[in-house]
């Protein structure tokens, strides 16, 4: 089954894991919640962002945002 899987283009391997990761987040609201599947949900849903090609540009503005609270936290003014 992994050999289908790893003879695939690398577009085809994202959408598989994303869809694969999107629904594992949807099961995983089904459950009560607790540390585990908050910690589960957690790692879904950064493993589908990565999937879909949006964590970079996330983590990049993410650097941004804190950067300029820390200019506006430590001006002397």
């Amino acid at each position: 089954m992994i050999e289908k899987f790893l003879i695939r283009p690398p577009l085809a391997r994202r959408a598989i894991t994303a869809a694969t990761l999107s629904g594992l987040m949807v099961i995983d609201l089904a459950f009560q919640k607790g540390h585990f599947t908050v910690f589960g949900f957690l790692l879904c849903s950064i493993g589908f962002v990565w999937a879909i090609g949006m964590l970079r540009p996330f983590l990049f503005l993410l650097f941004l945002l804190f950067k300029a609270v820390f200019r506006i936290k430590t001006s002397p003014c």
